[in-house]
């Protein structure tokens, strides 16, 4: 009885003791990090970081990003960084919303920008829905959250599970649709022929790698332009495929390009 009269004050112990405990935590996360910085919030549509990385990747190669009223498409082989880096872009601005902490030298954006990811898409059994299926359910609501803009919209590799023709046509259309709405999206694609469709409203990146010793080495560093070469084959190769599929592979491929 003696505390029911109390609630209210002891409601406001219990927040002023979490606060004090997510502060603490806070403190410890940037003691412990390598550097980090307070995000700077800055109106339009731009996104600039210097040396960001991501907390949870060990060694993480640090990059820089500038975009100025247009969005990122990043091509690059398998296992370059592409993924990586799109989540550490999306990651930093969660940690900046929540807890006024960025793991980078410099990120500046509109903070009051929303996040939305279409990353690692996967297939629903129960609701009998095919990976493609759900992934056109989850890139529909990216349109729907991105129709006003504001957004930061990061994709991973859109329709791996159709055709060629029709990723690409799907593919252009939603991500020229959403640049134009005025929000920043960044798309990992190891679809050339975007860049050139695109190239008026995105900026181009790249990840690659060098074949050393027969073993692949990558540098996880971003570079502006497209790359136009992919590892596939070479993966192939490095696993000890049949030489005449590796070899009969590699032919055809030339000839596609």
């Amino acid at each position: 009885i003696a505390l029911s009269d109390k609630k209210e004050d002891i409601a406001h112990i219990f927040r002023f003791v979490g606060m004090l405990d997510v502060l603490c935590s806070i403190a410890i996360l940037r003691e412990r990090l390598p550097y980090w910085c307070h995000p700077a919030s800055v109106s339009g549509k731009g996104l600039h970081t210097q040396a960001i990385y991501h907390p949870l990747i060990k060694g993480c190669v640090a990059n820089d990003l500038s975009l100025s009223n247009k969005s990122a498409l990043i091509t690059g082989s398998n296992m370059s960084g592409k993924t990586s880096f799109i989540r550490t872009i999306a990651i930093n601005l969660m940690t900046a919303k929540a807890l006024n902490t960025c793991f980078a030298h410099r990120y500046e954006m509109d903070l009051s920008f929303q996040l939305y990811s279409v990353i690692h898409t996967e297939d629903d059994l129960l609701e009998g829905k095919s990976y493609f299926f759900k992934e056109a359910e989850n890139v529909k609501n990216a349109l729907q959250q991105g129709e006003s803009g504001n957004c930061l919209l990061i994709f991973d590799e859109l329709f791996k599970g159709t055709n060629t023709i029709e990723r690409i046509a799907i593919n252009a259309a939603t991500f020229s649709k959403l640049a134009d709405a005025g929000n920043i999206v960044l798309a990992s694609t190891h679809d050339f022929e975007l860049a050139e469709i695109l190239k008026d409203k995105y900026d181009l990146y790249h990840f690659c790698e060098t074949v050393t010793n027969d073993k692949l080495s990558f540098d996880y560093t971003l570079k502006p332009g497209v790359v136009k070469e992919g590892n596939a084959i070479r993966i192939l190769e490095l696993c000890e495929y049949p030489e005449d599929v590796v070899d009969t592979a590699r032919t055809i491929a030339n000839k596609k390009g």
